[in-house]
């Protein structure tokens, strides 16, 4: 869609567009019909030039939705974002995100943070297949409850094969895309890394992840001095920018520091990583300027009484605080980040009072069958004492008289 989009920026004549479009998608092996590529066309005009008539939308609507901001990895990892993870070469940034596309596609909670269950797709060509095979099964790829194809696995891609990636997500549906590495997947395509449009070769990909409600991670490298490398429009081109590096003079060579550079989900400071070289796991200890146990505490609460919605007074009395303000701008907290759910129990005047809970809450099931309602004036027949049947005792068989 972006590359129609500059098409349509590019030429003002209908037709040249048109052409254009078409040698494109030629070249690249993109089969539509002309019903299709002017449908395409039509919401590329519609982006660039606005459409005839203006979409308008309530504001007051759209505050009182109850969507919610979904989550890949609450907490981490958006639903439908691009994320742009830079760290140094040898950190184990690639086992990291081995890490979340096991437990995304088991369904399991990482580090404590809910995971949405669905398939994976691993872009891997920045090592070696042999060398990736052995992470992975010390990770636990080869662990039984682990469907087959639930992980997918390509070793060979470049960003000029966004189409057929295109058609891959729209046949298989993964929850996360995993791309390493962003300088690997440019190898051979003429792209200059340090200009300012280098970063529009990953610009559909944002389509892409909003479309399908998938999450994209791509690997890029950090500089020598602690920058992301290459130019800043490829910052510029995804929702979410990380950065994972060692803390200066930090003797532990296992902790790690993971900052959010930028955040389009509102997820902001340093964390702290933890990473067991040995095994190739990969755990979150929290933000670097502590506070996380009270959040930490209440969400194990919640989670610990599933069955039951409480209020913001009611969270705060069964944690033990007398701070209900306090307690419920951490349920806030834990809401946006996708650590527990909330609905609404609307009042006899329409107001509406939010109520937190866990993601295992049910709706109670207050359907049930009622007894048949007995009439004390209706009276039963009753029957002549020569329709009564003599009640059977229970006794022994009587043989059969012998036939001969």
């Amino acid at each position: 869609m972006a590359t129609l989009e500059r098409m349509v920026g590019l030429y003002g004549n209908d037709a040249r567009v048109v052409f254009e479009a078409r040698k494109w998608m030629d070249a690249h092996g993109v089969k539509l019909n002309s019903s299709e590529t002017e449908k395409l066309l039509q919401e590329a005009r519609g982006r660039v030039h606005g459409k005839e008539e203006m979409e308008i939308l309530d504001a007051k609507a759209i505050a009182m939705s109850e969507d919610a901001r979904r989550w890949t990895i609450a907490g981490i990892l958006p639903e439908s974002s691009v994320m742009l993870l830079a760290a140094a070469p040898g950190s184990g940034k690639s086992t990291l995100l081995y890490n979340w596309a096991l437990h995304v596609a088991l369904g399991k909670n990482w580090s404590n943070r809910r995971c949405k269950q669905g398939k994976a797709l691993i872009i891997q060509c920045d090592e070696p297949v042999v060398d990736a095979a052995e992470k992975l099964q010390i990770i636990g790829y080869d662990d039984e409850a682990l469907a087959d194809d639930a992980i997918h696995f390509i070793d060979r891609w470049r960003f000029n094969n966004i189409p057929q990636l295109l058609a891959y997500i729209k046949r298989h549906r993964p929850q996360i895309v995993m791309i390493d590495s962003l300088t690997s997947c440019l190898a051979g395509m003429d792209v200059d890394l340090i200009r300012s449009d280098a970063g529009n070769c990953i610009y559909e990909l944002r389509d892409i992840a909003n479309q399908y409600g998938c999450s994209i991670v791509i690997l890029h490298h950090l500089n020598k001095s602690g920058g992301i490398r290459d130019s800043s429009s490829f910052e510029a081109n995804v929702s979410e920018v990380v950065k994972l590096y060692r803390q200066d003079n930090n003797p532990d060579c296992t902790q790690f520091i993971f900052e959010w550079i930028k955040s389009r989900s509102g997820l902001t400071g340093k964390h702290f990583l933890q990473r067991d070289p040995s095994t190739y796991g990969w755990w979150y200890k929290g933000p670097v300027t502590g506070g996380n146990e009270a959040l930490d505490n209440l969400v194990n609460m919640m989670n610990s009484r599933s069955s039951e919605r409480f209020s913001r007074r009611d969270a705060a009395s069964a944690a033990g605080s007398w701070d209900s303000v306090g307690v419920g701008r951490l349920l806030e907290v834990a809401r946006r980040q996708g650590l527990i759910a909330s609905s609404f129990i609307v009042g006899p005047n329409g107001e509406r009072t939010r109520m937190y809970h866990s993601w295992d809450y049910k709706e109670p099931n207050l359907a049930f069958e009622q007894a048949p309602e007995e009439n004390p004036d209706r009276e039963e027949p009753k029957q002549e004492p020569s329709e009564m049947k003599p009640e059977q005792e229970n006794l022994p068989a009587q043989e059969e008289e012998d036939w001969f």
